[in-house]
């Protein structure tokens, strides 16, 4: 098996995807056309709900037990909301001008912002920032991790790139199956990266 080859993929219920999670046998979906927040079934690609992001240009989305993060691209805020309802439940201030993905590791929320090229850990509860370090690609549009490290998706390059948390060094990289990648979430064994030409989600092999 190749690192970056696609096992399947699946078509997103909107047309400009910006950012995805995984939750077992379920895709969490933000896009920016529709403004809206899906999810929806990995077997089968059937949305099974959505309601409206709370603000008109998402980014990312970050699962966090019943409820899940999400940014806005303009504001410099990032949002908790209900799974359920899609209510607002906390908000904090994004450590940036130009926010982008988002991952929760169990405990601490890491976002990727545009302006300066920064990754930040930051304390979920306050927004207080943990620790930063330089993104080792100029346009991140996806963001997932594991327990020691982060994957990233650059929209340039078109590359993954797999890092390591506490220091920002690059541990490989490979190529996106689209032209257009944005979001990304893992799961088991495997990384989903969408894309907004294809208006498809792809599950990547990682070895």
């Amino acid at each position: 098996m190749t690192a970056g080859r696609v096992i399947r993929s699946l078509a997103t219920p909107g047309t400009a995807i910006s950012g995805i999670d995984i939750d077992g046998s379920d895709a969490w979906i933000a896009d920016n056309d529709t403004v809206r927040i899906y999810q929806v079934d990995l077997d089968t690609g059937r949305t099974l709900r959505s309601f409206p992001a709370p603000v008109g240009d998402p980014v990312g989305i970050a699962l966090d037990g019943r409820a899940l993060w999400t940014a806005s691209a303009t504001i410099q805020t990032i949002y908790l909301l209900d799974r359920v309802t899609g209510q607002v439940i906390h908000t904090i201030a994004a450590p940036s001008t130009s926010p982008r993905q988002l991952f929760f590791d169990g405990r601490s929320l890491w976002h990727v912002e545009r302006g300066t090229n920064q990754t930040h850990q930051i304390d979920p509860v306050t927004g207080r920032v943990i620790r930063s370090f330089d993104s080792p690609t100029t346009n991140v549009g996806g963001l997932s991790g594991d327990t020691r490290t982060l994957w990233m998706i650059d929209r340039i390059s078109k590359l993954v790139t797999q890092v390591d948390r506490r220091t920002g060094r690059v541990i490989r990289s490979f190529a996106t199956p689209g032209s257009n990648p944005v979001g990304a979430a893992l799961d088991d064994a495997h990384l989903w990266v969408g894309d907004i030409t294809t208006g498809l989600i792809y599950q990547i092999a990682l070895t």
